[in-house]
């Protein structure tokens, strides 16, 4: 089974502030993606507006990390195009897409031991700015994600978990904007929740959800269909380097596309929240993730 995506408009839901006339800021148009001789991405197209989060979702193996991967321009693609508020992405320089675009990506590893503080002010190397505005900017990523107090410890000495929220206090310093700026901003986070306490995972989502409110395009990859379903405007299901369903949690969170894109059976049960699926069927799909 395969659902049609839904339009631009229909993407858009009424809670957030981008209009339904809203240029993308993100749009990827007819991407095709190998791994050696394989075609990991086929064909694939979508756009994402400003003031909405976009949940990708997909069994291991969908493709999901490639296309993340491609849409940072850290992966060459073989064919189709890529563009930032309408600039051709590989055109862009280094420094200009840092000011649009903040990346967390899964690896949160480090070689070299600097402070949290230091790797959280890596987010503003892109900006010139005031020494005053960049510590503010900086304290503000570091309160948010809870840090200041962990502020002077050396990176290498952090748990996974916290290595985590340090790199997503990195990119928040990066995407927070003075009136200066253009405000145009998009946020990548490649399963941001990995290695998070509960209490973490609801509200780093909660924060990136409060962050589309305010006017960014965010896209990330969950593997938990209920988290997703609580914080995104927008779910997109991936399985074999295409796009199954994409649309409101309410609307593509259902059994079918389920057993299609996980192979489980299950129950889904309409909560204040949005869509509540209980997972009755184990997955049979076990191919390796991209």
């Amino acid at each position: 089974m395969k659902v049609a995506p839904m339009s631009a408009v229909e993407q858009n839901p009424t809670n957030i502030k981008a209009k339904p006339t809203a240029s993308p800021a993100l749009r990827v148009e007819n991407l095709w993606v190998d791994r050696g001789t394989r075609s990991v991405i086929q064909d694939l197209s979508l756009s994402l507006l400003p003031g909405g989060l976009t949940a990708l979702l997909g069994p291991n193996g969908a493709g999901k990390s490639t296309l993340f991967e491609a849409i940072s321009g850290t992966l060459s693609i073989n064919r189709g195009h890529i563009s930032l508020y309408g600039e051709s992405l590989n055109l862009m320089s280094p420094t200009k897409r840092a000011q649009y675009m903040g990346v967390l990506h899964q690896d949160t590893e480090l070689s070299f031991g600097l402070t949290v503080r230091e790797v959280v002010t890596l987010g503003r190397l892109a900006f010139t700015e005031p020494l005053a505005q960049q510590k503010l900017f900086v304290e503000r990523a570091l309160d948010q994600m809870k840090l200041s107090v962990l502020s002077h410890r050396s990176y290498l000495t952090l748990s996974g978990g916290e290595k985590r929220r340090v790199q997503m206090a990195r990119v928040l310093a990066q995407v927070l904007h003075s009136e200066e700026d253009s405000g145009k901003k998009t946020i990548l986070a490649d399963e941001p929740t990995a290695a998070l306490d509960l209490s973490y995972q609801h509200s780093l989502l909660a924060r990136l959800r409060s962050l589309a409110q305010e006017g960014a395009a965010v896209l990330t990859i969950v593997h938990d269909v209920n988290l997703a379903a609580r914080y995104a405007d927008r779910i997109i299901f991936l399985k074999a380097g295409e796009i199954v369903a994409d649309g409101t949690p309410a609307a593509v969170i259902c059994p079918p596309v389920l057993q299609t894109v996980f192979g489980v059976e299950a129950q889904v049960e309409a909560r204040d929240f949005g869509p509540l699926a209980i997972i009755s069927g184990a997955a049979n799909n076990t191919s390796k993730e991209n």
